[in-house]
């Protein structure tokens, strides 16, 4: 006898495509019925709604009192929901499965402290703003910030005026790729330079978005498609009785920036630290000593190590690393799928235990695995 179908409403407040994908992916691999809210009256396909879960973004900043009114006045003890935003005193019982905000803004934080920036700001109120202003706080510096929620009320103007007041170069971080390319477009009418003095950066990694604009967008991969999968493989446990547990579930975010031309640029002064950065990055996959490195900019070891350390709050060695650890993701996410020994060639380790050494201590994962879960985090 087949087993019945699980049907489930997909009810999102924007659209996402990877989000929206990575639900579609499970629900198919798991035989389920899943039915795409389209807009229009929400509370009227709730009103009507026999089934046995959903996936929503609508609660409490979303929905309106009528639509408390029809949640209110029937049962809901055949469904259950996850939620992909907070949910104070839900009335379906609830999972709420969500991108964790907070370190998004630590790592953008973190990714801006070491291209050398001295003025930050930020377009954003949310948690994430939190997570950017305690990691730079930790640091020793502060930010300006400007909230996006008023943007359908707020002239350009305005948006152009808080831009040019900025300090320069200065490094700004937006809730999301939307509100980035928003601020990139006011940047280009107000012939302000990308990124010479702004580097903008935004969350999500919609490519769509990113690579609209003649100055492309770096971004914080949000594991949009993977926190689609983890929100569907929740909701199916909740519909075969697990209780929800307590609290959200976080989603971490790739832990390293997907860089584009928006934040090509290292605010340092050095014209010397400026002429190794290039050379480092441009032959990262080179074998690299500290002790040659000094000879070629005809400079001593200690003296090299202390302008990186200044200016870019990591050794000259360590910055060397990141561009190699870039170089293996970007191999590892190849359709064409390397071999190890091969991806640590190309990237510049000089064997591949040393990159397997490497990448467990930085990602805490191994290369392998990582290479796996960048596709997805479930096994469908």
């Amino acid at each position: 006898m087949e087993k019945e179908r699980k049907t489930v409403l997909l009810a999102l407040a924007w659209h996402l495509e990877k989000l929206t994908q990575g639900i579609a992916d499970y629900a198919r691999a798991h035989n389920w019925h899943l039915l795409i809210h389209r807009g229009g009256e929400l509370r009227e396909i709730l009103r009507r709604w026999r089934g046995n879960g959903i996936i929503s973004s609508f609660w409490n900043a979303y929905t309106d009192s009528a639509t408390e009114e029809v949640l209110a006045a029937r049962s809901w003890d055949a469904t259950r929901m996850v939620s992909l935003v907070p949910i104070r005193n839900p009335r379906i019982p609830c999972r709420v499965v969500r991108e964790d905000d907070y370190a998004i803004g630590t790592l953008a934080a973190e990714y801006f402290l070491g291209t050398g920036h001295r003025n930050y700001a930020v377009y954003s109120d949310s948690v994430r703003m939190t997570g950017f202003r305690d990691r730079l706080r930790r640091s020793g510096f502060a930010c300006c910030d400007l909230s996006p929620y008023r943007a359908a009320e707020r002239e350009e103007a305005e948006l152009l005026g808080w831009l040019r007041e900025l300090p320069k170069p200065c490094a700004v971080f937006c809730e999301n790729d939307w509100d980035a390319a928003e601020l990139l477009n006011t940047a280009f009418w107000g012939k302000i330079a990308v990124p010479d003095e702004l580097a903008i950066l935004g969350v999500g990694n919609d490519e769509l978005v990113c690579m609209a604009a003649s100055v492309s967008l770096s971004s914080v991969d949000s594991r949009l498609y993977e926190l689609g999968q983890l929100a569907a493989a929740e909701l199916d446990k909740l519909i075969d009785g697990t209780e929800a547990p307590e609290g959200a579930l976080f989603l971490k975010p790739e832990p390293l920036v997907v860089e584009r031309r928006s934040t090509d640029f290292y605010a340092v002064e050095n014209p010397e630290l400026i002429r190794m950065i290039e050379y480092f990055r441009n032959h990262a996959c080179e074998p690299f000593s500290v002790a040659e490195a000094a000879r070629r900019f005809h400079t001593s070891e200690s003296a090299l190590y202390k302008l990186f350390v200044r200016n870019l709050k990591i050794s000259p060695k360590q910055f060397v690393q990141e561009q190699r650890l870039r170089n293996a993701c970007s191999y590892l996410k190849m359709e064409h799928a390397w071999s190890m020994e091969e991806v640590a060639r190309q990237a510049g380790f000089p064997t591949p235990c040393a990159m397997f050494s490497i990448f467990q201590k930085r990602f805490g994962t191994s290369p392998g695995n990582w290479r796996k879960n960048s596709q997805s985090t479930i096994n469908l």
